[in-house]
This record gives C-alpha cells, structure tokens and sequence, in this order.
C-alpha cells in the first residue's frame, strides 16, 4: 500500500497540469509542482489550510474562486472554464477543469479535484493572429476604396472631357464669324476629325497625358498565410495485448525508435497460467470429439448393444419355452396354468428386447446430428482459444509498429489517456500503451475561417517554415479539407474548418533538424499561374458591371475602347483573362477619360 501510495505521488508530482485537491471541509488536501509554478504559491502554504483563507485573500481572482464554489456545489457537473488568474505577479490565463473524488465502494464525495492549465501563451498567440488579421482587413479595406476612388476620378475626367469638346465647338464657331476663310478651314478640319471619333467611338487621347504599355506574360499567384504546430504524418497507436502488469519499459517519451524495436515486455505470469488452462481444455474438446466420430465403438453404444444381444438371447429362450409348453398343453400333459405363464414370460421378453433395441437407436443418434455438431464446434472454439493466449505469449515483447518517435498513447475517450508507462503498471488488453508518431513523413493542421476555406482544395500545394528550423523549407500538399466546422467556444467567433497538410519527402538531414510540437509557418498556394497577362490597375477602366481597356489597334495605330474580362486583383495589378494579348500596346490615361462609350 505504502509502494503504491509513493507511485501515485510520483506521477502527481510529474504532471505537466496543475492538480488542486480541495476536501469537503474545505481544506486545501494537495498541490503538485506544476500547481505551484501555476499559481506561484508553494504547497506548504496552502495545505492543511481553508481554501478561502488562502485564495480569497487575493484580488482579482473572483472567476477563478467562483468556478471552484460551483464545483462544489454542482457536485453532478464537471465544470471547464478559461479564467483569468492575478499571481501578484503577473496576470494569466488559465483552463480550469474540476471533478469530484469518489471512492469505489461509496458513491459519497470526498474531494473536488481540480486540474489547471496555463493557456497564457496560447491565448497571447490567438489575440496576435486575431490583431493581424484585422489589420490585413483594413488594409484591405483602404486598397479598396483607393480604387474606387480611382475609378471615380476616371469617370470625372471622362465628363470633363466631353465640357471641353463643347467649349472647342463653341470657340471654332466664333472664331468662323470673325475669320471666315480660316474658319472654313478650321471648321472642316474638326468636323471630319469629329466624324470620325463619333464613328468608332474612340478616345482623344493627349500624348502629353497618357502613357503606352505592352502587354506581356507574367506569373501571378495567391496565397494564404496560417500558423500551426509540426506533427507526424501519422500516428499509430499501441495496445496492450493481455490484461496484466508491465515488466519492463525499454524506452523514453521523445525516444526515436525504428520499425520492430521493443518498446516495453509484459509479466506473461498470468497469460501463461491462461495458456495451459486453455491447452487442456483443448485437448478434453478433442478427445470428446474424436469419441463422437468413432461412436461406435463409445461405451455407451457398445453397453446397449450388450444389453440388446442379452435381451435377444433371453428372448429366443422363452420363445422356445412357450413352444414346448404349448405342445404339452395341446396335449393335455400340463395344466392351463403353467401354459399361461410360459405365454407371459414370452411376452415380457419381447417387450425388454424392444426396450433394448429402443435404447441401442437412442444412444446410437446420439452420437449423430445436432450433438456430433456441438462437439465439432467445442473442439474449434478451443483450439482457437489456445491459439489465442499462444499468440498474446508471442506479442509479450511490445514492438513498434513503425519507425518514429514515441509519444504517450492518445487514447480516445479512455480514463486513463495521455497516462505514462512504468514498470509494474498494471494495464488490461486492449488499453493503448504508447504511440509512435511516424515520422517518415510530416503534417500540419491548421484552421482556416469560414472565407478563406473556399480557396483551398485538396491537392493543391503548401510551404511550410518555422524560426525553429531556419533555411529549411518544407513542401507539403492539402490532404483533406474538412467538411464540418470545428465547435467554438465563442459566441461571435467565425467558423473555421480544419486543413491537413501533409509533407511525405523528407531527407534524413532535415528530419534531425525537426522536433515535433514545434511552430510552423504555413503558406498555402491557392492560386498559381505561371504565365498571366497581368496589367496595372489604371489601365482598367469601369462602367458598371463591365470593364474596358483603351487598345492601340496594330494596324490603323488608332485607339480604341475594348471590353476585358478580368481575373485576380493583386495590390497594382489585374489579371485579364479574355480580350487582351501579349504583345498588345494599352493607353493609360494620366486623367483622360472617354470621349463615347
């Protein structure tokens, strides 16, 4: 008891979490390491204490000493909750879980457990994504309205251009009443050039003001930028083969192993003492059944046929009486009576050699049909039963399953999850011991907002870095995209959906450089087109719904108005997907607009 005693505090004094034990006095009963550097109090200061002597004494705590009040009121409810917590020191943010202790023989309470967490970093990293974030978002916001902005100003210079050509009309006519000869001139001169414009409705462009560009290829690409943990490209689980203790551990967590390395052996006491309770069970199923396919010569069968041959002779016998006898009394040798008996006796022996024949078939089909089966199936299940606690023999020495590194067993929904191995630990068949990380290859997980998810499709490609590992990029592919949003614990929090991205060539150099758990930086290449025809964005040019570029015609050299359809929209560029070529020469107005649409 004392051993077992030392073992539980061992593993209570090694946790990563906080543990707090409160007991229905109110009396502070425990506090682990982890709790004390969590708390930033020492253990002998607050135990044996009241928990309200302690802890509300200190200011600022009222959601942390509140949680801890509901737990002990609310003894049905396991209560979880991120508070914040005032050290004297520092604030931070903490993840509190409690629970009741309840002993196996009572179901009364004894003590509120509570388990703590120091999520601060976490949080802190969270509340920076969330700044930048909306930091892109205001950028983006003012990059938007600067070129609508823009465009406003083309469509005023198009309306200040269309004053002026009124005014240019008004003075030629004026100048036609003082000069007429020169005004004649003049006059044909702009009605042609008007003619003309009207026409094939281009623009007057002054080349002062504008400026040419020749449109050629060049790569466009779109990206998203997300921050994850390094993790392997799988993780296989490790189960206890038989229930029993563990003998002897042969690794360390973060211990990389290869394929077919003992990781730990099991005491095979009991599961020897299984096998041989099963290998003669066995060999009792096999020698039934072996009696059933030689059944005749069973004793039971060879026992009926002797009272049967008994029963025939006793017959025959009496059968031969009553014939002598009814001679005789045919004769009126002897009197009625002695006949009558004979006759009785004859019968009585016919009826116990049909018994007997009866009995024979009896135990005969007993040997046949449904029984016969019974013993066949016995004998099978037996055996596989002994091959089974053969097996569980062979699998005493625990292997890895493949090369990576070890990692405490991630067992779902099990009470004893993310528990560590030690020798003489007590385990049940089918528990997950360990698990080894795969490390042949490795995988992100990130999560990616509600708008931002529509980009990314399975496939598509992904760069992965990290100030951990400098000078080494890592290149991934999007494996899967979740379907279903992941559940927030905020109310006004967006939806995000999880993204696996998976990193399958990896040298053995740049594996030694890489620790699981580690930041990431990923980059996830949404879009990529290596040959776009991008232009700047003064070049486009919109009415409404529709967008237009002014285009020097190669032969004539005249300009004109030509509809485009456009693409991505970078922060000086726009892709055209239709209507432009590479090589075309643009006009960009420096303040021109139209002169006709």
């Amino acid at each position: 008891m004392n051993q077992g005693r030392l073992i539980y505090q061992n593993i209570l004094q090694n946790m990563s979490d906080g543990v707090l034990t409160i007991g229905m006095d109110g009396r502070v009963m425990t506090l682990n390491n982890a709790g004390e550097q969590i708390l930033d109090i020492r253990a002998e200061e607050c135990i044996g204490r009241p928990y309200g002597e302690v802890f509300f004494l200190r200011e600022g705590n009222d959601n942390f000493n509140q949680l801890i009040l509901d737990a002990v009121y609310e003894s049905t409810v396991t209560h979880n909750r991120t508070v914040k917590f005032d050290t004297g020191n520092g604030i931070k943010t903490l993840r509190v879980s409690t629970s009741f202790l309840k002993p196996d023989h009572n179901d009364q309470e004894t003590a509120v457990i509570v388990v703590i967490n120091d999520v601060s970093e976490l949080e802190r990293t969270h509340q920076a994504e969330r700044d930048l974030t909306e930091e892109l978002k205001q950028k983006h916001g003012e990059l938007r309205d600067s070129y609508l902005q823009l465009e406003e100003a083309n469509a005023d210079m198009a309306a200040l251009l269309k004053k002026v050509q009124v005014i240019r009309i008004a003075a030629t006519a004026f100048i036609l009443v003082l000069f007429l000869g020169i005004g004649i001139f003049t006059w044909l001169r702009t009605g042609v050039h008007s003619q003309n414009m009207s026409a094939t409705g281009q623009q007057h462009v002054d080349a002062t003001a504008s400026q040419a560009y020749t449109v050629s290829y060049r790569p466009l690409s779109d990206s998203i930028s997300l921050k994850s943990m390094i993790k392997p490209i799988r993780v296989v689980n490790v189960t206890c083969p038989f229930t029993g203790s563990i003998e002897k551990v042969f690794f360390e967590y973060g211990q990389a192993v290869e394929k077919g390395q003992i990781l730990l052996r099991m005491d095979k006491k009991e599961a020897e003492m299984q096998y041989r309770e099963a290998y003669a069970a066995a060999i009792k199923a096999e020698e039934k059944f072996r009696d059933f396919q030689n059944w005749e010569q069973n004793d039971q069968v060879v026992k009926a046929r002797r009272s049967l041959a008994r029963s025939k002779m006793s017959l025959n016998n009496y059968k031969k009486v009553f014939e002598e006898t009814e001679y005789l009394f045919k004769k009126g040798l002897i009197p009625e009576k002695e006949y009558e008996n004979a006759g009785q006796m004859h019968e009585n022996a016919k009826l116990d050699y049909e018994a007997a024949s009866h009995e024979l078939n009896i135990v005969r089909a007993n040997g046949t049909g449904n029984n016969y089966e019974i013993a066949r199936l016995e004998m099978e299940n037996a055996k596989a039963k002994l091959a089974e606690y053969e097996q569980q023999l062979n699998l005493a020495d625990v292997v890895a399953p493949v090369a990576g590194t070890v990692m405490i067993g991630e067992s779902a929904g099990k009470k004893d999850a993310g528990a560590r191995i030690v020798n003489g630990a007590p385990v049940s068949e089918g528990d997950i011991l360990v698990s080894v990380g795969d490390t042949s290859g490795l995988s992100v997980e990130v999560d990616v907002d509600e708008i931002e998810v529509r980009k990314i499709h399975q496939g598509q490609t992904a760069r992965i870095t990290g100030e951990a590992f400098p000078g080494i990029t890592l290149n991934g592919r999007v494996a899967n995209v979740s379907t279903q949003a992941n559940i927030s614990s905020g109310h006004y929090q967006r939806p995000t959906f999880g993204v696996l991205i998976v990193i399958e060539d990896i040298t053995p150099e740049v594996r030694q450089q890489i620790r699981l758990g580690i930041t990431a930086n990923v980059v996830i290449v949404v879009y990529n087109k290596p040959e776009a025809i991008l232009v700047p964005i003064q070049a486009v040019i919109m009415e409404g719904n529709d967008r237009f570029v002014m285009l020097r015609d190669k032969a004539t050299g005249a300009i004109k108005k030509v509809r485009v359809k456009t693409g991505v929209t970078t922060l000086d560029s726009v892709e055209i997907l239709s209507g432009v070529e590479a090589g075309d020469e643009l006009i960009i107005s420096q303040g021109v607009g139209f002169a006709g649409t």
